[in-house]
């Protein structure tokens, strides 16, 4: 009967073990990957405030991207005329989103938000 419980403590000793071992293993995902994901984020909600508030005041929006893309190049296009912020970074990665929208007077407006990462 000793030699039962002693068997399963050693088992379960094991099994806590490699438990430990293979989460230990686990490698989280880089946080390049994060990022990303948070630049995207921001380019879509401020293009969403852009069209709700029916902005294309050229200061306001660049001011607005220097604030959320610190450091970051970036281009952002107003009905096709473009907006260049030049940071003292290299350019590596290119997100870019657009919006189309109707203002009040039913004209169409396109905004394109480029941030160089």
């Amino acid at each position: 009967m000793k030699n039962k419980g002693f068997s399963h403590a050693i088992e379960l000793a094991i099994a806590i073990a490699a438990f430990f071992i293979i989460i230990s293993a686990i490698t989280p995902p880089e946080t390049k990957l994060y990022d990303e994901i948070i630049i995207s984020q921001k380019m879509h909600d401020i293009l969403l405030v852009w069209a709700k508030e029916n902005l294309t005041n050229e200061k306001e929006m660049q001011s607005d991207f220097e604030f959320l893309f610190q450091g970051k190049n970036g281009e952002i296009e107003i009905n096709n005329k473009k907006i260049q912020i030049q940071k003292n970074q290299p350019n590596k990665k290119k997100f870019s989103e657009e919006i189309k929208y109707f203002d009040n007077n039913s004209s169409m407006i396109k905004i394109r938000l480029v941030v160089f990462n």
